[in-house]
This record gives C-alpha cells, structure tokens and sequence, in this order.
C-alpha cells in the first residue's frame, strides 16, 4: 500500500509533487493508496495500472476536483467533506464521498456523474439498540 501525508510540519506537498508520485508508484505496480492530503486538488484520475488491475484510493482532506477524469478501474473513497466538483468529467471509475459533498449533500457519486442521495439516517449504520427504537 502507497501511504503519503501531504503536511510534513508546517511544509505543504504541491499537487503537482503529489500527483507525480501517485503516478510513478501506479507504473511501479502500486494498485492501493491511502493519501492524507492537505487541500490538493485533481487527485485519483486519470489513471490506469499497466496490468489493468483496479486502483484503489482513500483519501483524507481532499481539496477541489476529487476524481476529475476517473477512468473505469478505478475507485475512491472520500472521508470527510469534499467540494461540489467531486468526480468532475468522471469517465466510469467509482467515487464514494462518505462526508459532505458541498452542494449536493449526503451523496454517493458513481460513475458518470449519476447521484444517489443518501437520507442521512441510512447514511451511517446505527447500533442494533437503536435502529429497533426507529
């Protein structure tokens, strides 16, 4: 697994050092990430793994464009809140935003920008006592 923190103290990874890392581990074979990000932008496309495997991101504290030109084989899932462009031009890959995606609320994105809103009471899964008292 790739695993990268954006912040080292108080110094900032640039996206563009960022995306050029995620690229050369996905040519080296890397096909799983988990990326603490500091706002970074574009992060998760376009991509694809030389053996056609599936690629697999995590990311944490994204910035603006999350997914911008996912290709089919790839999957993202975003904790925490996100900016309304997520999945931007998405062509096929799976996008998962598990806080809020600014102007669409609770949603989960897939492929080809179709939105799914989530109530938010299905949205997180509650403990046995109380999804029996709902």
């Amino acid at each position: 697994m790739f695993k990268i923190k954006t912040m080292q103290g108080h110094d900032r990874m640039s996206t563009q050092d960022l995306l050029l890392a995620i690229g050369e581990a996905v040519q080296q074979g890397e096909t799983e990430f988990e990326i603490a990000a500091s706002g970074q932008h574009d992060i998760g496309g376009p991509l694809w793994h030389p053996e056609g495997k599936t690629l697999h991101f995590h990311v944490t504290n994204a910035g603006q464009r999350v997914g911008s030109m996912c290709l089919p084989g790839t999957e993202i899932v975003v904790d925490g809140s996100t900016s309304a462009d997520v999945g931007w031009l998405n062509a096929g890959g799976v996008i998962t935003c598990q806080g809020r995606c600014r102007r669409y609320g609770r949603t989960l994105l897939i492929g080809r920008q179709d939105l799914y809103r989530w109530p938010w009471r299905y949205a997180y899964r509650l403990p046995d006592e109380a999804r029996s008292a709902v």
